[in-house]
Order: structure tokens, then sequence, then C-alpha cells
């Protein structure tokens, strides 16, 4: 084909083959509008589950049954010495994933003197400025 002919080729524009932006904030909605109403009040469950996730709420639980059962550690009970163990498992949990700001910190730099080396001695000689 003569490049002067490349006005005459068709240019099908098939579904998904353009720009696609996707919003992937999770649309709960239609998980709190399931909830019977003999069962609760979805929209109360939303607006909670807004302000305190399940997690938050069952460590608040737990925290309060172990306070609660301090005066029956005498008797320990397995129920209450399982309650502990899944806590502390939680809890080491949490510490092994919590975040490195300094790490991550690194890893960004790496980053950018990997792809953009002028951005990269830029920032150098803005925070050495800085002191």
């Amino acid at each position: 084909m003569f490049p002067n002919q490349f006005v005459w080729a068709p240019q099908y524009r098939l579904p998904f083959s353009g720009a696609v932006e996707q919003d992937i904030e999770a649309n709960l909605a239609p998980f709190f509008r399931a909830i019977p109403s003999g069962a609760g009040n979805g929209q109360i469950e939303q607006r909670v589950f807004e302000r305190h996730s399940y997690g938050s709420q069952l460590d608040a639980l737990h925290q309060a049954v172990r306070a609660l059962a301090g005066a029956l550690q005498q008797q320990a009970l397995p129920e209450l010495q399982a309650l502990g163990a899944m806590q502390d498992e939680i809890a080491a949990i949490k510490a092994t994933l919590k975040p490195d700001p300094l790490a991550a910190a690194r890893e960004a730099l790496q980053d950018l003197a990997r792809t953009d080396q002028a951005g990269y001695a830029a920032l150098l000689a803005e925070l050495q400025a800085r002191g």
C-alpha cells in the first residue's frame, strides 16, 4: 500500500481497544443490600463497616474477653487459652507485615535511579541543598 493511501485505510474501534479506566474501590453495596431485614439493617451495617472494619471489631472483642477473663485465669479454660494463642498469632502476623518506610524509600530511589537518571540526580541535588 502506498503511503498516500493510508488515509483510506479503515480504522476499527473494538470494545476495550482504547484507553480503559477502572475504579478499583471495592463496591460492597450489593453485599450490604443482601442482608435480610430480619438479620439487621444493611445501611447501618455499611456505615459501621466504613468506620470500623470487622477485624477491628473482633480485635476489640478479643481484648475485652481476655480482660474480663483475667480473674478466671487460675481455672485455665481451654477456650481462653485458644483465644490467647489466636491473638498472639495475629499480633505476630501484624508485626511481620508492618510496613518499613525506610525500605520503601530505598526501593523507590532505586527505581528512580534505574528509570530516570536525570530525575534521580535532581532529587539528590535538592536533598543535599536542604542539608
